[in-house]
């Protein structure tokens, strides 16, 4: 296990321990603007909430990632682009990258195929006007052939069971491994390049909306850990959703024709009909003040007690709230080009989501047993004790923990963070020693 997640799964299990684990301040229905209310005006989000809801036990997270990934294959496949403050003239593609993972048994490819079929069709293809246009390849030959396939590099990926192409790309040696490199630099937009001796077979810069689902555990098994430091998981968001207190019994049949019905149906029309080829969105000044104040904010009040040290990440997570505010604007058919505060709004908080599923995602890694934690909070409580016993003596220092309890700096660091997370007024001079009161 890398340095930098070993410190992010000790941070958590740390913060569990002295029961300071970050609290969930958001949930799906944070996202979901009438929860409560089931009216024919509402936005498509709450039109799909209440039907899968009140019809089905489906995780309600599932349809709506799966309605937010046709969204971005959408704005994809029409070129659309946005500009963020301070970035200068430089564009972005609202290209998403989700991994919703639910437990067994949720019907989760049932929630993807209701909402594609809510797609309208294209009078002049007889298809709907947005549709998954990419196939899970059998190998790095096929996939950078069905990339240079691609009209114009764009493309739609949808893929269930995502776990097991995983697997084998893990599998060092395995011809499928040669992939991971290709999706790197899909995510950044570049062009695909594979050399055989027979032939050069080139794309074109690649832009892709992913979107995969598969069980929490499967996913948590197939994912290594050099993948989540390489930059391979990084590029995918995670989006967690679990069941809720609606009961397995009560739903004996699905009605399904009560999820696609006349309301939602042309409400989804409406939001494809409009016109947004190349269109280019940009964000008031408040959207600004906004973003920089909710930065700071979640990272102080929540997500640093188990991310210091995987900042980058964050940073990953939060820049994401472009993307959806984009989509809040394009749901709501509101006017023009420049996104307002309210549509960032909603965009924030489909970050604090997802960051909240990366949350959950660690603890199916952590897998902590009892005699872990056990073991954990014996130590934490016995390095307190002889930093209160020692902080007066002369010389005291970092390195008189390490070689009591033969741990390295890292452990030290994390435990210290959770400490003064937990106790404000414990103080001692290994802060500034190891330069914490910075953090």
């Amino acid at each position: 296990m890398t340095t930098e997640n070993k410190t992010m799964i000790k941070n958590l299990l740390n913060a569990i321990i002295l029961q300071n684990t970050p609290e969930s301040i958001a949930d799906i229905l944070s996202i979901v603007e009438n929860p409560f209310i089931n009216r024919a005006k509402s936005d498509i989000p709450s039109l799909i909430f209440h039907r899968f809801y009140k019809n089905t036990d489906v995780p309600v997270a599932l349809p709506l990632f799966s309605f937010f990934s046709v969204v971005s294959a959408w704005c994809v496949q029409n070129k659309a682009t946005y500009r963020v403050p301070l970035a200068g003239e430089r564009v972005y593609e609202l290209d998403t990258w989700v991994m919703a993972l639910a437990p067994s048994g949720t019907a989760k490819t049932l929630s993807m195929g209701e909402i594609i079929d809510l797609v309208p069709i294209n009078p002049e293809t007889n298809k709907p006007i947005v549709a998954p246009n990419f196939d899970r390849p059998n190998g790095p030959a096929a996939m950078v052939q069905q990339l240079q396939n691609l009209p114009e590099g764009r493309g739609y990926w949808f893929q269930d069971e995502a776990s097991q192409m995983f697997r084998l790309v893990e599998q060092i040696g395995h011809p499928m491994a040669e992939i991971k490199e290709f999706l790197l630099k899909m995510k950044d937009h570049k062009e695909i390049t594979r050399i055989t001796k027979d032939e050069v077979i080139k794309t074109d810069p690649i832009v892709m909306t992913q979107f995969f689902i598969n069980t929490i555990d499967a996913m948590a098994k197939a994912i290594s850990d050099e993948s989540l430091k390489d930059g391979t998981l990084r590029r995918y968001q995670f989006a967690i959703a679990n069941r809720d207190e609606r009961k397995f019994e009560t739903f004996g049949l699905y009605d399904l024709d009560k999820i696609g019905d006349e309301i939602l149906h042309e409400a989804i029309v409406r939001l494809f009909s409009q016109d947004i080829k190349e269109n280019v969105y940009r964000f008031n000044d408040e959207c600004y003040e906004m973003y920089m104040m909710a930065f700071e904010m979640f990272w102080v009040k929540q997500y640093s007690k188990f991310m210091e040290g995987s900042e980058s990440l964050y940073r990953t997570y939060m820049m994401e709230s472009w993307k959806y505010a984009i989509f809040h604007h394009l749901i709501h058919r509101k006017p023009g080009t420049e996104i307002d505060e309210y549509s960032l709004q909603w965009g924030l908080k489909v970050s604090m989501y997802l960051l909240n599923s990366l949350q959950n995602f660690l603890m199916y890694r952590l897998n902590a047993t009892k005699e872990d934690i056990e073991n954990q909070t014996d130590l934490v409580s016995k390095v307190k004790a002889f930093i209160i016993e020692h902080e007066d003596k002369p010389g005291f220092a970092p390195r008189a923990v390490y070689r009591k309890f033969t741990i390295k700096k890292e452990d030290l660091v994390s435990i210290l963070r959770a400490l003064k997370n937990q106790d404000k007024k414990f103080k001692s001079s290994l802060y500034e020693k190891l330069k914490l009161n910075k953090t």
